[in-house]
């Protein structure tokens, strides 16, 4: 989680400038890809498209998991197209 939240800063121009602007990049859009692919889910368990929905997990996993990722990724993936 630290070097996801690291690479999104670098990308955006907060970080300390550590990583060329390129690498930041493709780091950064590979935290999106990440949380988006967990967003949409394994069709199973979690995500958008989950078949079991009757556990406890399942049912923070719509109102809550699933959401977060899913605006986590977006954010992500905007900051990797855009820049800092």
């Amino acid at each position: 989680l630290f070097t996801a939240a690291w690479l999104v800063l670098e990308r955006g121009g907060a970080g300390p400038g550590i990583l060329s602007s390129r690498l930041a990049g493709i780091g950064s859009g590979g935290v999106a890809v990440a949380l988006l692919g967990r967003g949409v889910g394994d069709f199973r368990h979690v995500g958008l498209f989950k078949r079991e929905r009757g556990s406890a997990f399942a049912r923070m996993d719509s109102r809550l998991y699933t959401p977060l990722v899913l605006c986590l990724g977006a954010m992500a993936a905007v900051v990797a197209i855009r820049g800092g």
